[in-house]
């Protein structure tokens, strides 16, 4: 799935929605991958998902890619 679909596609939604719901009764982060606009990253919010990584935080770095909370501008990385 492409998160860029996540914004207009329902059936996206609910996907993403149940992963972040069975992770988190299992004491699980999620982390959302290719996160490239704000818009998407609002709608993991309210998804309650907890961690995202993509190209809108930073590009890979060769030692190691990093992650930051949803709840961090990406200003804040």
């Amino acid at each position: 799935m492409e998160l860029y679909t996540l914004i207009d596609d329902e059936t996206d939604q609910v996907l993403v929605r149940s992963i972040v719901e069975i992770a988190t009764k299992l004491g699980k982060k999620t982390i959302a991958e290719f996160v490239e606009n704000p818009e998407v990253i609002t709608k993991l919010r309210e998804m309650g998902a907890t961690l995202a990584q993509g190209y809108i935080f930073g590009k890979p770095e060769k030692k190691h890619c990093r992650q930051v909370t949803l709840f961090q501008s990406p200003g804040e990385c």
